[in-house]
């Protein structure tokens, strides 16, 4: 029993439900930031150019918290090929989603990003 509650939390739990919502609000207004900021540089940078600072301040990001919560080991390299692909296709991806900032409209494009659970269904 204890086992099945650790796989299922109890949702009635109010704290519980309240910081989920606290970390999908968090999420929701930093996609919307990421995407309003990127629309606002696109007329002076390209997309690889801010994918490349993007990614620069990211991982300055992921290694301080790493430090600061002293994890760094945890991170593994056994799977070096599926690494790489995984960040090929997010920086692909990524490229695309800066890219179609610039050519639709911001409403139009976080609508679209709304329907990803549809997609992924």
């Amino acid at each position: 029993m204890r086992a099945n509650m650790a796989l299922h939390p109890d949702t009635t739990d109010g704290r519980a439900v309240l910081r989920a919502a606290v970390w999908m609000l968090g999420s929701i207004g930093a996609f919307v930031a990421m995407a309003v900021a990127g629309r606002a540089v696109s007329s002076d940078l390209d997309t690889f150019e801010l994918m490349f600072y993007r990614s620069v301040i990211g991982i300055v990001l992921v290694i301080a918290a790493g430090r600061v919560s002293n994890s760094l080991h945890k991170i593994s390299t056994r799977r070096l090929h599926l690494q790489v692909l995984r960040n090929i296709s997010h920086f692909t991806g990524q490229n695309l989603w800066f890219w179609a900032l610039t050519v639709i409209p911001l409403s139009q494009l976080i609508s679209l990003e709304f329907t990803q659970p549809i997609w992924v269904l």
